[in-house]
C-alpha cells in the first residue's frame, strides 16, 4: 500500500540525492521545511504524541 504523502517525501529525497545533494544537505532541507521525520509521521498517523523534535532529521548513513 502506497501512502501518497510519505511517497512524495521519499521521492523528494531521491531527487535531491540525484541532484547531487549530500545527506547533511538533505536533512537540513527537510528540517527547514518542517517535514516530519519517519518516527514523527508514524506517531501522527496513529494519533500518538509526536517525538520531542519531530522535524530533527539526521544525516543518513549506511549504519542507520
Amino acid at each position: 500500500i502506497v501512502v501518497e504523502e510519505a511517497a512524495a517525501v521519499v521521492k523528494r529525497i531521491f531527487d535531491m540525492c540525484i541532484a547531487g545533494k549530500g545527506p547533511m544537505q538533505i536533512a537540513r532541507t527537510l528540517k527547514t521545511e518542517n517535514i516530519l521525520t519517519v518516527k514523527a509521521y508514524h506517531a501522527k498517523q496513529k494519533g500518538k504524541p509526536l517525538p520531542e523534535n519531530p522535524y530533527q532529521w539526521h544525516e543518513l548513513s549506511s549504519g542507520n
